[in-house]
């Protein structure tokens, strides 16, 4: 898997940490160093090779649904600027791309099984 798959799949694993975390919270944000991830996560339309991003608007629906009212904003950091956790969110992200996570009883459903290779 890529650098950039890792990151969206990241994204989906803040969204379901704000899911399980918050409580009334009006506004959260998530920080990525990937725009090509933020700006991928921004389009509304699925379709062939967007499993991810379907897959994270369907989180991000569910967050909505368990708390009305609260505004997500995706926003980018610059990456590899000592910016607190944004280089050990980036080694994981890492880590994942290359095969290694969680143990999958700890990953939301949709995560837990394999997801497909990119081409």
């Amino acid at each position: 898997h890529t650098v950039y798959e890792a990151e969206i799949v990241a994204t989906i694993l803040g969204v379901e940490l704000l899911r399980r975390a918050i409580t009334n919270t009006r506004r959260a944000s998530i920080a990525l160093d990937n725009m090509a991830a933020i700006q991928a996560a921004s389009l509304r339309t699925s379709g062939a090779g967007r499993y991810l991003t379907d897959l994270f608007h369907a989180a991000v629906r569910t967050l909505k649904e368990q708390h009305p009212g609260l505004k997500l904003t995706l926003r980018w950091v610059p990456g590899h600027s000592n910016i607190p956790g944004n280089e050990a969110a980036d080694a994981a992200a890492k880590e994942a791309a290359r095969g290694r996570s969680s143990p999958s009883r700890q990953l939301p459903k949709v995560l837990r099984k394999t997801l497909p290779q990119s081409a």
